[in-house]
């Protein structure tokens, strides 16, 4: 049995850590086979010692008469990119490959990424083309850009919010998208909806809704944008404390009736708040031998927190 290591290297390769193309098993005493036999050296990883050690063990063990053949090739460095049709403001993470390792898989996980990118900036028709040229250098990434014309905001409005939408509370890019005039920028429209939509939690509309409906015309590159809240019923906070003894409801009862009388807090707010006092009594009642859990429920508009009191779990104690 013998190990071969058969390198091969370009002329023009740039020092740098070996990286294995191929790896296989060859008949080392007639010509060239296969067999069954799984290598800790696998290929498109870096030449790794111990792993070629365990390959050397193996041929050692199961395979006499048979050779481990590794074909050799250094890494490959991105030394250029070159747009077209497009800039390096518009493409910041293709532009930023230069020095990088080639990794074909990465390029095109980042040609898809920035195409999404640019079609919700209001290029909208955008295509993306990347292409490779190995070099003695390295590889010339080289991506080709075909943007169209970028879409605008012809119309804008919101119905069904409780409270007015301001133009502030939709514009992004420092006033210069989503605005009417203003460049058509999808992502940030929804995150303007989802704020919308917050807003009417906060205020006891639990079951708000949003919806974005765009209307694209392509004639004029524009966009006539309707922004809809649903917002459903407003829920109203009822706080019930259940269990325990006197002494704990009393307690309990008198930490939570700040909360319960302030419903212009909202009813999410106001549940957030008992969600904290919950934490704070479970330290008290545990000096008293109880402990408190909190739960929810719903009757017609009533949000209903309940806040059980139990006697305190003890360890070791059936």
């Amino acid at each position: 049995m013998r190990f071969a290591l058969m390198a091969s290297l370009a002329a023009c390769a740039q020092p740098g850590r070996i990286a294995i193309r191929t790896a296989a098993v060859s008949d080392a005493c007639a010509a060239v086979g296969s067999h069954d036999v799984v290598l800790a050296t696998k290929a498109g990883a870096h030449f790794d010692r111990d792993a070629r050690r365990a390959d050397l063990h193996t041929a050692t063990r199961d395979l006499a008469g048979y050779a481990i053949a590794f074909e050799l090739t250094p890494p490959r460095l991105v030394t250029r990119v070159e747009l077209d049709g497009i800039t390096p403001g518009q493409l910041p993470r293709l532009s930023m490959l230069e020095g990088t390792l080639d990794d074909r898989a990465r390029l095109a996980r980042l040609v898809v990424a920035s195409e999404d990118l640019l079609r919700d900036h209001g290029y909208l028709d955008a295509s993306l083309r990347a292409t490779t040229r190995d070099t003695c250098d390295g590889v010339i990434v080289r991506v080709t850009g075909r943007l169209g014309r970028q879409y605008h905001v012809r119309t804008l409005r919101v119905i069904g919010a409780t409270i007015p939408v301001s133009r502030a509370d939709l514009e992004d890019d420092l006033g210069h998208a989503n605005v009417v005039g203003g460049v058509y920028w999808k992502t940030a429209l929804d995150d303007a909806l989802a704020r919308m939509r917050a807003r009417e939690k906060a205020l006891g509309h639990l079951d708000a809704r949003g919806e974005l409906d765009v209307a694209l015309d392509a004639q004029t590159a524009s966009v006539d944008v309707v922004m809809s809240i649903t917002e459903g019923p407003r829920y109203r906070l009822k706080l019930v404390v259940e269990g325990g003894t006197p002494e704990m409801r009393a307690l309990v009862t008198s930490a939570v009736a700040p909360i319960q009388n302030a419903p212009d807090r909202g009813t999410e707010a106001q549940f957030g708040d008992a969600a904290r006092a919950e934490i704070a009594l479970d330290r008290q009642l545990a000096k008293l031998g109880g402990q408190v859990s909190l739960s929810t429920d719903r009757s017609g508009d009533i949000f209903v927190v309940k806040l059980v009191i139990s006697p305190l779990a003890t360890a070791g104690v059936p």
